[in-house]
């Protein structure tokens, strides 16, 4: 559950008269409504894995004080979050770490400066008490011919390996190309997921694909 100690420290505000009771509340209700939507009927021993692109978090106008909170509620609902549209400052995402608590881990990509890339970066959030890292990242390289026109992926695939209990999975989160081209965009699927399928052949583990 997130730490929300913070609220306390929220004065007075013209914008946000009881800045600290309105946040509060709002917080009540988004729980209330993400445990009837997602982990009400949750299985003892299951895993619960989301994928989120939070818009340019955070490369444009500074997000408010109440959406960091919301946001922690939401990550917190799952198990593990693969995030896309990550920026190079991570002030916020650090900001957030320290919403969600010290059970909470994270690791990034570098930012993305070849064509199509935005300059983001993807990652992935994970409760350390649900999950851990099994110190295996990578990317996913597609052949020359796996695109009409020979380039690779926009935004290069990353994946990483975790463990729950028994259970080991590889995630790959992706941000498929952005614009009006569905055949690209569908053609970037494709690669992506003949690459995984190649690979689960060969290995004795679950892999998941998480797109957005």
């Amino acid at each position: 559950m997130p730490f929300y100690h913070d609220l306390k420290d929220y004065g007075q505000d013209t914008i946000y008269p009881d800045k600290a009771a309105w946040i509060a509340r709002r917080l009540l209700t988004l729980r209330y409504d993400l445990a009837q939507a997602i982990t009400k009927t949750r299985r003892p021993n299951s895993l619960i894995i989301g994928s989120w692109n939070i818009r340019a978090f955070d490369g444009g106008m500074p997000r408010l004080d109440e959406s960091f909170h919301y946001i922690a509620e939401i990550i917190a609902t799952f198990d593990i979050c693969a995030i896309q549209e990550l920026r190079a400052d991570l002030a916020p995402l650090k900001r957030l770490m320290a919403l969600l608590g010290p059970n909470w881990d994270y690791f990034v990509t570098d930012v993305g400066n070849h064509e199509g890339a935005n300059y983001e970066r993807m990652g992935f959030i994970y409760n350390k008490d649900k999950v851990f890292f099994r110190n295996v990242i990578g990317e996913i390289v597609i052949p020359s011919d796996a695109l009409s026109d020979g380039s690779q992926i926009a935004r290069t695939p990353f994946f990483a390996a975790f463990q729950s209990g028994w259970f080991r999975f590889t995630l790959c989160s992706n941000h498929i190309i952005y614009g009006d081209d569905l055949g690209m965009r569908a053609q970037e699927i494709t690669a992506i997921t003949n690459a995984l399928v190649k690979r689960a052949k060969k290995e004795d583990q679950s892999l998941s694909f998480l797109v957005t």
